[in-house]
């Protein structure tokens, strides 16, 4: 209920903010080969995509909340990361 009464400006501003934060992060760990050659952008929204998901713990379920955040991160960290696990 909060992030819908933030003014679209106000979201559009973290979302920028997020992709000049995390972009050049990004590929610099790509350039390393730690992260997949994946879109850079891609994987700034699957990373915003895991902070959104608290917003959505009533509807997940409150007790298995945690169990599926930590799942959800664990694939998503072996699904972006280079190197076998």
């Amino acid at each position: 209920m909060l992030v819908r009464k933030l003014p679209r400006e106000k979201i559009e501003d973290h979302i920028n903010r997020d992709s000049v934060s995390l972009l050049p992060l990004i590929r610099q760990w790509q350039a390393k080969g730690v992260l997949k050659q994946e879109n850079p952008k891609a994987i700034v929204g699957v990373i915003r995509s895991l902070f959104l998901i608290s917003l959505h713990k009533r509807e997940i379920g409150e007790e298995e909340y945690n169990n599926t955040a930590k799942l959800l991160i664990d694939h998503i960290s072996g699904g972006i990361s280079a190197k076998e696990a």
